[in-house]
């Protein structure tokens, strides 16, 4: 008698296939450059495109296509973004263009433009970010009304689980199924190189330094907020003088992803650094008002004390 479990396995379109095929030779060939030898080369490559950053540059709005400055790893070669929408005043919801002309997943698009490096559209890494993380930037282009139309079914698309629109399935990757497929491995380094481009050239707000929590010592948990309409909880401890650390939790009290990306903020414009694989750091201060979380999707969710 067969005791394997058995597992129904959604079947993948033939294009998603072929896809996926081209995908994996551009990652060998990537895995390749990363050599030694080649990765000299390509760091000086990276090296020379790297100029000085107009501080000038118009306002930021929805649909603009920026350059990131790059990250101060030698492998990172610059970063482009598209601005998905503007929230309230201080934040921008953005999703960055990948490195590889076919798209890994299915929750990245192909564009359709020919430009080496806007051809994929990386949704599952977008992000709300503060207006003072795109100082550093220029202005490439603008997203045209048809990729905002194509945008805009996906988003929906995907934000409720239903099927793709039928003429956007051949511009989505496979889905990722398997544990040990090497995808993962590419997600987890998109994931930090965007996070080293938002973090470069970002300057620091002096009006974000804070009287230091009197009595708390470090890594103590000093309190607990729900996040209202979820069913996550926010833990924030003390980190240093004027730091807190923030985690996510789920109902059973383990680090929850789901925020990932997102923020949180309050009236006084104090803001915390991204939530990165559900943990985040705040300057205390944010905590002595009220305050709410902004996911990267560009959702509001207000907080709760918790009492501990």
């Amino acid at each position: 008698m067969n005791n394997r479990p058995f597992i129904k396995l959604k079947p993948v379109a033939r294009t998603r296939k072929e896809s996926l095929s081209r995908w994996l030779s551009e990652w060998n060939l990537d895995r390749q450059l990363r050599e030694p030898d080649a990765l000299k080369e390509v760091s000086n490559v990276c090296a020379g495109e790297r100029g000085t950053v107009d501080q000038s540059c118009p306002e930021v709005g929805p649909a603009d296509v920026l350059l990131l400055y790059p990250g101060k790893d030698p492998r990172d070669c610059p970063v482009y973004v598209a601005v998905l929408r503007r929230i309230g005043d201080l934040f921008y919801h953005v999703a960055p263009f990948g490195r590889f002309a076919e798209p890994a997943t299915q929750d990245e698009w192909r564009t359709g433009r020919e430009t080496g490096p806007l051809r994929v559209l990386c949704l599952w890494n977008s992000r709300v970010v503060s207006g003072d993380r795109l100082t550093a930037v220029w202005h490439v282009d603008r997203l045209d009304k048809g990729e905002i139309s194509d945008l805009s079914r996906l988003d929906r698309a995907m934000e409720s689980g239903n099927r793709l629109p039928e003429d956007l399935e051949g511009a989505v990757g496979a889905p990722l199924i398997h544990p040990l497929d090497p995808r993962h491995e590419y997600l987890e380094e998109e994931f930090e190189r965007l996070n080293r481009a938002l973090e470069t050239g970002r300057e620091k707000d002096p009006a974000m330094k804070l009287v230091a929590e009197q009595g708390v010592e470090y890594g103590e948990e000093i309190a607990r907020y729900r996040v209202l309409h979820t069913t996550l909880r926010l833990v924030v401890s003390s980190e240093g003088e004027d730091m807190a650390q923030v985690r996510v939790i789920d109902p059973a009290g383990n680090t929850s992803w789901k925020l990932n990306g997102g923020i949180l903020f309050n009236d006084d414009g104090i803001i915390s650094e991204i939530i990165l694989k559900g943990i985040g750091r705040a300057p205390g201060e944010l905590f002595k008002s009220e305050f709410r979380v902004v996911n990267h999707y560009g959702q509001l969710y207000r907080t709760e004390n918790d009492p501990l």
